[in-house]
């Protein structure tokens, strides 16, 4: 089970969700092809399906907050890369008023 299916799944309201961005890496994990796939995986597509499916909930129910976690601490290209697209996507959802005005959508890092 995902975690975007795992909220999804929740009985009753969900009021709050912790949203964790990224998974720590190393320099020559940059030449690495499989590596920068799962640090990508982690640091962007988890996270924007995870938003999906949380968002899509929270709708439904008319509230919420999510909360994504991320660190700007001696990152890598890769996570650098990876958490920036995971903020744009943040940023786009939250601009693009796809949540209702009862759900905030908040970038913690």
């Amino acid at each position: 089970m995902t975690a975007g299916s795992f909220v999804v799944a929740a009985a009753g309201d969900v009021d709050v969700v912790l949203v964790a961005v990224g998974v720590p890496s190393r320099r020559e994990d940059e030449l690495d092809p499989a590596r920068t796939a799962e640090v990508t995986t982690a640091g962007f597509t988890w996270p924007a399906v995870a938003l999906s499916a949380v968002g899509a909930r929270m709708k439904d129910q008319g509230h919420g907050r999510i909360v994504v976690l991320s660190s700007t601490d001696d990152r890598t290209k890769i996570e650098a890369a990876a958490e920036a697209g995971a903020v744009g996507f943040v940023d786009k959802a939250d601009g693009l008023a796809l949540l209702p005005d009862q759900v905030e959508l908040a970038l913690a890092s």
